[in-house]
């Protein structure tokens, strides 16, 4: 068996919170029915920011 998939698991295996209560949780309330909205929640910052830094290096569109 290629060593390349069994060190792909090695930081899972090390995480000791992946497997309790508060981990499920966790993976639930990200992965959850509402992913788009958090996915929305999560960059819309981002883009505000970029957009404002744009419109202050290029100026008003002509």
């Amino acid at each position: 068996m290629p060593v390349v998939p069994w060190l792909a698991l090695v930081p899972v295996l090390a995480c000791p919170v992946c497997d309790t209560g508060t981990g499920r949780e966790v993976r639930a309330g990200i992965l959850g029915g509402d992913v788009a909205l958090t996915l929305l929640a999560v960059t819309l910052p981002f883009t505000l920011v970029a957009c404002i830094v744009a419109f202050i290096h290029f100026g008003r569109p002509k």
